[in-house]
């Protein structure tokens, strides 16, 4: 599933595609998506992401895309699949909606309703590209009791962070991802606070590209990943071995040596 990092990365290149350009049709190659049969044409004003949407912004409507487990934006060509939508401009280029699972969703929404249609959803807070302090990162978590890895998916909290950004995250703060919540020192959180932009920034600026490369798909683990998928291999930081484990439905990294877990901090 797509995550920040490769979120941004989608609303960045459909800035770059769409930004000034008009519309002329949309191509709905899935039923599932017939209520874009009527969305609208015209020039692109604005393209900018909410949590884990890109919002495409024309004169009076939006249209919210939301990747889910599969889906991403690309410029088609001839070598293009599991394409369920293509957004054709006047200038002749089509930048197509691929999602091999099809889970993927997009809503037309009217621009002034934007406010209301976000509520809705309950969506924390963002972390990037402000700096969000030690501080912040503990009252946002206060009085929640699951581990700390589980408590960074919340989306209700703050958005944007999967799987793997949980697990690279804490890695970098050097905090157990079995730790529970409400044990984390001020200390912990801090560092937290000083590593987690450095993880964001160093998977972005690997990851930007014109196509995501997703690991269901075959690519290859990113160098920028630490400790996500690496299991077996040798920590960074102290040369121990990666190691994986279940927690939650979900697999977790984390080096034993970095990310010690004392007893007086298990849940």
């Amino acid at each position: 599933m797509p995550e920040l990092c490769e979120v941004q990365i989608m609303t960045e290149n459909l800035e770059r595609w769409l930004k000034g350009k008009k519309i002329r049709s949309f191509d709905v190659l899935d039923d599932r998506l017939n209520h874009l049969l009527d969305a609208p044409v015209g020039e692109v004003n604005s393209i900018w992401r909410r949590a884990k949407y890109s919002i495409v912004e024309l004169e009076e409507q939006a249209i919210v895309l939301h990747y889910r487990m599969t889906g991403q934006v690309i410029l088609e060509n001839d070598a293009t699949r599991f394409v369920r939508l293509r957004i054709h401009l006047e200038d002749g280029t089509s930048i197509a909606f691929v999602d091999r699972r099809k889970f993927g969703q997009i809503e037309i929404v009217p621009k002034k309703e934007l406010t209301s249609y976000f509520a809705t959803k309950k969506l924390g807070a963002e972390i990037w590209p402000m700096k969000r302090e030690g501080e912040w990162w503990q009252q946002t978590f206060a009085n929640l009791k699951s581990t700390i890895k589980i408590t960074l998916l919340k989306q209700d909290r703050v958005v944007g962070i999967g799987n793997i950004l949980a697990s690279e995250f804490c890695f970098a703060a050097q905090i157990s991802p079995f730790q529970s919540t409400h044990t984390i020192s001020m200390e912990q959180w801090n560092r937290l606070a000083e590593t987690y932009l450095q993880r964001l920034e160093a998977i972005l600026n690997e990851e930007r590209s014109e196509k995501i490369g997703y690991l269901f798909e075959g690519s290859g683990v990113p160098s920028s990943f630490q400790v996500y998928s690496r299991e077996g291999e040798p920590c960074p930081n102290c040369g121990d071995s990666i190691q994986k484990q279940q927690q939650s439905g979900r697999a977790t990294y984390w080096c034993a040596t970095c990310q010690p877990l004392r007893t007086s901090e298990i849940s």
